[in-house]
């Protein structure tokens, strides 16, 4: 059998052994920038709208892409499943708005990991891998190239492992490149809203909310990614301060003051390094694109002749990307759980019947040298009487 040949076998055992993802259609809509923003893409709840920022003469790729749709589109799952409307006090809250990132960039991640296991040719999978190469996701495909993991694997115990692996990975690149830039950016502000819309009694330590929250963060494709995960911390440590205040009942208006010293407060590191140099220039990039950076209205050229230079953004679009919310990864983990289970029934059982047949084989070989062992006594039990005889019949000649 020849190598392409071998390829083909092994794609279509791939196939009995896989389980197919389904996809979804999600509406989105693109706005057009003078200038460059933090952010590729965005999920509004307010309006419940994903949008793509769109860079006039720039490489837009990632912007466009299926992942950082897909990344969004799991920002406003999470959110039409209540998980930002659970009472719990606000350290939980602000670990809960670090769980929806996490979440949205693993989503990502398993948006671009189903597009490799789809591709029809190696060198597709390759071209995915070379494009991944020094983007944040390159853990994950470095991975692969030095065969850590598998996405392409028929078995259910590395699967698994690939699972565990995207789990504390992501969340781990997630707490040491972004927790920082977003404690600063927004979630500070998000935990000063959610004070703002909740009464004291409501703003208290809720561990089973807390729970339901990340239950919903990552259950993606049926898998509790809880299980592969262990808690983050709240890297700002004011909000505990302001958590006590609270507790203490004290004044709305000197709550309302603290938040601001949470947005410049120090900050705990997450890592043991003590290089933060990058994180400050990038917190600094942060509020000026969110502050002054983005233009209220686009006054160029709009990417489509429909588009209205006031409007600015353009006429709802569609988009396809893999369905997460569809338990295709649990099936998918479960089949390859009973394909093992069969596998090792076979083997249990071949096992079983090739103990018989040696246990058979055994027994002739015991029963034959038994029957030889019997046959040789036989034949000296004849000679002896012959030698006994024998002086007799010769004394008889005499």
């Amino acid at each position: 059998m020849n190598d392409k040949a071998k390829t083909k076998e092994a794609l279509k055992r791939q196939r009995a052994t896989t389980i197919p993802a389904p996809k979804r259609t999600i509406d989105y809509q693109v706005d057009t920038l003078q200038q460059a923003a933090l952010a590729k893409s965005y999920y509004y709840a307010g309006t419940n709208t994903i949008t793509v920022n769109y860079e006039k003469n720039k490489d837009n790729t990632l912007n466009e892409s299926s992942s950082a749709k897909a990344h969004e589109q799991k920002h406003r799952d999470n959110h039409n499943a209540g998980m930002h409307n659970l009472p719990m006090n606000l350290e939980q809250y602000y670990k809960v708005c670090c769980h929806d990132e996490i979440s949205a960039t693993m989503t990502e991640l398993l948006q671009l990991r189903q597009e490799y296991i789809n591709a029809k040719t190696d060198k597709e999978r390759e071209k995915i891998i070379n494009s991944q190469s020094g983007n944040r996701f390159s853990y994950y495909f470095n991975a692969i190239k030095s065969k850590k993991i598998n996405p392409l694997a028929q078995n259910s115990a590395d699967f698994e492992k690939e699972m565990r692996f995207i789990a504390q990975q992501t969340q781990s690149m997630w707490m040491k490149q972004y927790s920082k830039v977003y404690d600063k950016a927004m979630h500070i502000s998000m935990c000063q809203e959610f004070f703002d819309t909740h009464y004291y009694k409501e703003l208290k330590s809720n561990p089973q909310n807390y729970e339901k929250a990340c239950k919903i963060a990552y259950t993606i494709g049926g898998i509790d990614f809880t299980k592969y995960m262990k808690d983050i911390p709240c890297i700002n440590s004011n909000i505990k301060q302001i958590d006590k205040m609270i507790a203490d009942c004290q004044p709305r208006g000197d709550v309302k003051k603290s938040f601001q010293t949470a947005k410049t407060g120090k900050q705990i590191n997450y890592t043991a390094s003590n290089d933060t140099s990058w994180t400050d220039n990038l917190i600094s990039y942060t509020k000026d694109i969110f502050m002054t950076k983005i233009p209220y209205y686009y006054t160029g050229e709009p990417k489509y002749p429909e588009w209205s230079p006031e409007k600015r953004v353009s006429p709802v679009q569609t988009a396809e990307i893999y369905d997460f919310t569809s338990p295709f990864l649990k099936q998918q983990q479960e089949l390859l759980a009973k394909k093992d289970a069969e596998e090792k029934a076979k083997q249990k059982a071949l096992l079983a019947q090739n103990k018989v047949k040696t246990d058979r084989f055994n027994t002739r070989v015991s029963e034959s040298t038994s029957t030889a062992k019997t046959s040789q006594n036989d034949k000296k039990k004849t000679q002896t009487k012959i030698t006994t005889k024998q002086p007799l019949s010769q004394q008889a000649c005499r």
